[in-house]
């Protein structure tokens, strides 16, 4: 199991400072408007906050 995963875990931990850059942008109140790469990732849209539905 642990060999099948390690190719994203991989791309999670190259990807890591940027998806925390963004991560922080939207904390601070920015959204992500139009597709970001993060890494490896493509971010496509944030939200922030607590929203209807969320139990914390």
């Amino acid at each position: 199991m642990i060999t099948t995963f390690w190719p994203l875990r991989v791309a999670f931990l190259v990807s890591m400072p940027a998806l925390n850059r963004i991560a922080d942008r939207v904390e601070a109140g920015e959204q992500i408007r139009r597709p970001e790469w993060a890494g490896v990732f493509l971010i496509l849209k944030t939200k922030s906050g607590q929203h209807e539905g969320d139990l914390a």
